[in-house]
């Protein structure tokens, strides 16, 4: 094998209760694994199975090892023969969930085997929390990881004072609680191996990865609109606390924080263009602050611009690119080369080898 030939020979391990399964992963003939940004992160994996004519078991179906009723922690890492990246952080730390066999009428039967992420342990419901006199959300989001015996990661301060008293509904889970408070204030949450991760997108920045089409980059089908864009986002709202008078907050271009060199918010490609300035107004929010509607206002902002350049690619697989890992697309005309930000990453390794697709956005040009 020459040495361009082992560079793209792809590499798989697979940890189940922390014990290395090589004989798993030598069964394995298709694997993906979907890192998510804004949501939950999973694995798919499907491997041929055997019935033992002696005792009428299959190899790997009715195996302990794969029971997806025993809580069995999985941990997935993809790579290349020649990787140096042995010890880097595996694409995916969960939980094995469900197992679904195939039987076909001809040929070897199958079995798929499926899991989640840490957050999986973030969706029970039935009892109630109540957080009091906390100093920012973020502390919130702290006493949660520990609730629920799960790391804390990155978790940036939202700068924002809650009310006295916050509660979790009883009905409500852990998580869509935290995804309801992300969204509110514009931060990513995500689990990254054990940890809960509550970023402000604004301090998520990295070196991006370069793709160029024709070499890394095997596809990319991009779609530009300003039909959400908006260059102004007016926030009124109401608290008991200031009774009849009104908490007010705007967030405008600057509020945005693109940075990218050479390039222009689209919110400020928007107001220089023909179709003027977009701005929303939004009456009776309930905020309890200046700075929560501040916060707020920006969350809308950001959001609406990022989705001015939304698109999707295909490319060799580099276990280095994450959601929310930044790319820059090349050879791709001026208009849209650029840095993205990956929102969803697919890993795939198959009958093509390993291979990505990404999806993408971009808040300017």
């Amino acid at each position: 094998m020459d040495q361009n030939q082992e560079r793209y020979t792809p590499n798989v391990s697979i940890t189940i209760d922390a014990s290395r399964q090589s004989e798993l992963e030598r069964a394995v003939v298709g694997l993906f694994v979907d890192d998510v940004l804004e949501g939950h992160s999973m694995f798919s994996l499907t491997l041929f199975d055997q019935l033992d004519a002696k005792t009428l078991n299959f190899k790997w179906l009715d195996s302990s090892l794969l029971d997806p009723a025993a809580g069995k922690e999985i941990s997935i890492s993809m790579d290349y023969a020649d990787s140096s990246s042995g010890d880097a952080e595996p694409i995916f730390t969960g939980y094995i969930t469900a197992l679904s066999p195939s039987f076909p009428s001809s040929g070897m039967p199958s079995l798929t085997v499926e899991g989640y992420d840490y957050s999986y342990k973030l969706q029970k419901t039935g009892q109630q929390k109540t957080f009091a006199k906390m100093k920012d959300y973020s502390d919130i989001v702290k006493k949660i990881a520990v609730m629920n015996s799960v790391g804390i990661g990155k978790v940036d301060l939202t700068s924002v004072k809650p009310k006295d008293s916050v509660i979790i509904d009883a009905e409500q889970s852990d998580y869509i609680f935290l995804r309801k408070l992300a969204e509110r204030f514009g931060y990513y949450f995500f689990m990254r191996g054990k940890r809960i991760h509550f970023v402000d997108p604004a301090r998520f920045k990295q070196s991006p990865t370069v793709l160029k089409w024709g070499k890394d980059l095997i596809s990319f089908s991009p779609r530009m609109s300003a039909v959400q864009v908006v260059t102004g986002v007016n926030v009124t709202g109401y608290s008991q606390e200031r009774g009849s008078e009104p908490i007010k907050a705007e967030a405008m271009p600057g509020d945005i924080g693109f940075l990218e060199q050479g390039a222009k918010c689209a919110a400020d490609l928007v107001k220089s263009g023909g179709l003027g300035p977009v701005k929303i107004n939004l009456h009776s929010y309930s905020v309890g602050s200046d700075q929560e509607a501040k916060a707020v206002a920006k969350a809308i902002m950001i959001r609406a611009n990022n989705s001015f350049i939304e698109g999707t690619c295909e490319c060799i697989g580099n276990p280095v690119i994450r959601a929310g890992s930044d790319v820059k697309i090349e050879g791709v005309g001026k208009r849209f080369e650029g840095i993205y930000r990956v929102t969803k990453a697919r890993h795939s390794l198959g009958t093509e080898g390993y291979t990505m697709s990404l999806n993408l956005m971009r808040g300017g040009a």
